[in-house]
């Protein structure tokens, strides 16, 4: 019970008040101390002392006082506020936010408690919590850009990014200078998906922040992912200037620097990384495979053997250094690494799949029960299971257990068609208008923009029909080099659409005038010729499949490259897509109907280009391929413009490491057992068969 009016204790608690709320805390405290001496349960004083020891930085005492004085004034909801805070700063997470709740359960209407109550839920992770607490503030005082801000942030956090862009938008309507505001507006659309528009909002908190950071870095990780990559680069550049120790942009750098080919720079970037923060293995792993693409495998095996010393029971280090050996050939130095994987029990199913793409080996028992184990529970989570799934089915095959092999194909493609989607009518959309657009006289029209260059040598088709083997042929020349699968020409084409005025590719072709097909086609072939690797290579290849989409822009920007057509069976193609584990890319691979709709698109817009594209198109049937190596073989070396090399048949004894789903089969001699593999599976395949004949493609051509 207080004192009555007129003791001495009144006075001097309004004395203490008053100096409290001028700031001058020292006087406070000690007449607050002075209250307390005359009534030690005076509940006042106790949650008022503990505020201030809060904000002299002494939560301990905080905590003590504040709970003393939030039993003593249950109603009283600065106390529990306060305890919160001082729970929170003592690392009592869970005590804190309960704390924070009682206050607003005791007086909901008090704006401070539910900001208070939001940023803890926000800083612990309780997303669902905080979006309450920001919700109901933004219900309190509504239209404060700050908690329409930080509402934002708790929906992006709690997987809801369309609500969020929308509460962040009209915070950055309401705020249209805050920086805060705009760099969380960015981050939100980057999550969502929405790369391109990320950007403009992150390039103003980066104006209006100028030299923080945080708004640098969202930038660079926003254009990356928008495939602005040059652009992304430059900005990384700038946040090191002022930020030389910052970690991640570090990395982040090294990783853009190498998908650019600048494998120097981005070596010492992920070199200033790893040795930045030494205990991050994912960091040092980064650096190795900087290093293996500059060839020296040697230092990236040493790089991935401390990764695994790091971290001897994670799977990292094993993973990189077994795909080190494997793409150079090493498989018996593969295997070494695997076995010792195996010994440490390592359920691991992207180690059991490197296991069974080896060709050479037997898979081992125990890991055939590890496999079965994952591909049988959900420990390693839908992808695992896939991937467990596809192992035993390369592992069966090999044993000639076909039925089974198949059922877990069949399993494994389902898991991955749960994840990527395939909308058909969207393809035939887009099908449909490259054969709009790109017709003969709209080639004639553009015909002489871009450049004459005649180094690139497009090796394109369906993926699986032969244009791994058909660019080791090519490489294999003294004046050739491969680039692999190169993403640059699918770069440039994403490109377009923001730099000729916003409409869709490929209508926005409409536009294209010869300066930025110039530009374009000369940010092409600086990105073939790093990925190359040797300047003075007259012809570097380019196989990524799906530029058969692109030859009608490959037309427009490089009239004078040459192109390789391959082609193979529909049933072999298709089920060959099938058998394999993909990740992303080719939604379409783990359906049979879906796979027969896009070879059967596939197919026809090739017979469209063969009508109008200006370029001469070298076709290369992989069964006259294997049947007839080497009249084929120097068939397609003078259609990239060389003279024959007996080399260009031994590209299965190169040192050159092989990026390509036939690792194993790359390093052999060529050979036919692959041209009918698919009747093995014969029985199973009738859906397939009949998804080709309804889209007007006869199965057995």
């Amino acid at each position: 019970m207080p004192p009555p009016a007129g003791t001495p204790i009144a006075p001097l608690l309004q004395t203490a008040v008053q100096h409290h709320r001028a700031g001058r805390l020292q006087q406070a405290e000690a007449l607050y101390s002075q209250v307390l001496a005359l009534d030690p349960g005076n509940g006042d004083a106790l949650g008022l002392l503990g505020a201030v020891a809060l904000q002299g930085g002494d939560a301990a005492r905080a905590a003590d006082l504040c709970a003393q004085a939030a039993r003593k004034v249950p109603r009283n909801h600065s106390n529990h506020m306060n305890l919160g805070l001082a729970l929170l700063s003592l690392g009592r997470a869970d005590e804190g936010v309960k704390a924070l709740q009682k206050a607003a359960k005791t007086q909901p209407r008090d704006p401070q408690v539910q900001f208070n109550l939001g940023l803890a839920c926000l800083q612990t992770g309780r997303f669902r919590d905080a979006v309450r607490a920001f919700a109901a503030l933004d219900r309190l005082d509504p239209g404060k850009p700050a908690v329409l801000m930080h509402l934002g942030v708790a929906l992006a956090r709690d997987g809801r990014p369309g609500e969020a862009v929308e509460r962040l938008r009209r915070a950055a309507e309401l705020a249209p200078n805050d920086a805060a505001v705009r760099l969380n507006l960015g981050r939100a659309l980057h999550d969502a998906g929405q790369a391109e528009a990320a950007v403009e909002p992150l390039q103003a908190a980066a104006r209006l922040a100028p030299g923080q950071a945080d708004p640098l870095f969202a930038l660079a990780t926003a254009l990356t992912s928008a495939r602005r990559r040059d652009e992304a680069i430059a900005v990384y550049r700038d946040l090191l200037r002022a930020h030389p120790d910052h970690v991640d942009a570090h990395n982040n750098l090294s990783v853009a620097l190498r998908a650019e080919g600048l494998l120097a720079e981005a070596e010492d970037h992920a070199r200033r990384a790893a040795e930045g923060r030494p205990a991050d293995i994912e960091l040092w792993s980064n650096l190795g495979q900087v290093l293996s693409d500059q060839g020296r495998h040697d230092e990236a095996a040493m790089t991935f053997q401390r990764v695994i010393e790091a971290a001897p029971t994670a799977s990292e280090g094993y993973r990189k250094m077994t795909l080190l050996f494997q793409k150079t050939g090493d498989f018996d130095r593969a295997r070494l690494v695997l076995d010792r994987a195996e010994e440490l029990g390592l359920d691991d199913p992207e180690l059991l799949f490197l296991r069974a793409l080896d060709g050479g080996a037997p898979f081992s028992p125990p890991a055939r029960r590890r496999a079965e184990g994952l591909a049988g529970t959900a420990k390693g989570g839908p992808l695992g299971a896939a991937t467990a799934h596809f192992a035993l089915a390369q592992v069966l095959d090999r044993e000639k257990a076909y039925d089974e092999a198949f059922a877990h194909l069949a399993a494994g493609n389902r898991l991955m068609a749960r994840r990527h989607a395939y909308d058909a009518a969207r393809a035939d959309a887009h099908f449909d208008a490259l054969e709009r657009v790109f017709d003969a006289d709209f080639l004639a029209r553009f015909r002489g923009l871009g450049s004459g260059s005649e180094r690139p040598v497009f090796i394109l088709g369906m993926p699986r029909s032969g244009t791994t083997l058909a660019e080791q042929i090519v490489a294999g020349h003294s004046r050739a080099a491969a680039a692999g699968e190169l993403s640059a020409m699918q770069e440039v084409e994403e490109s377009l659409p923001r730099l000729l005025g916003g409409a869709p590719y490929p209508h926005c072709l409409a536009d294209l005038d010869g300066d930025t097909a110039a530009a374009c086609a000369a940010r092409y072939l600086d990105l073939l010729g790093r990925a190359g690797g040797d300047p003075a290579a007259e012809r570097v290849t380019d196989k990524l499949p799906p530029n058969l989409l692109r030859l009608g822009l490959i037309a427009v920007l490089l009239p004078r490259a040459h192109v390789v057509y391959c082609r193979r069976s529909a049933m072999a193609t298709c089920f060959s897509l099938y058998q394999q584990r993909f990740t992303e890319g080719l939604e379409y691979a783990f359906d049979l109907r879906h796979v027969a709709h896009h070879y059967a698109r596939s197919l026809r817009l090739m017979e469209h280009w063969k009508r109008v594209c200006p370029i001469p198109i070298h076709e290369v049937a992989y069964e006259d391929l294997v049947a007839d190596p080497e009249n084929q073989a120097r068939a397609l070396v003078a259609a990239a413009g060389l003279d024959w090399e007996d080399g260009c048949l031994r590209f299965f004894e190169s040192a050159q490491a092989v990026n390509t789903a036939s690792l194993w089969q790359v390093r052999q001699p060529i050979y036919g057992g692959s041209v009918e593999k698919w009747r093995r599976y014969a029985a199973h395949l009738g859906p397939l068969r009949d998804a080709l004949a309804a889209a007007g493609v006869d199965p057995d051509s």
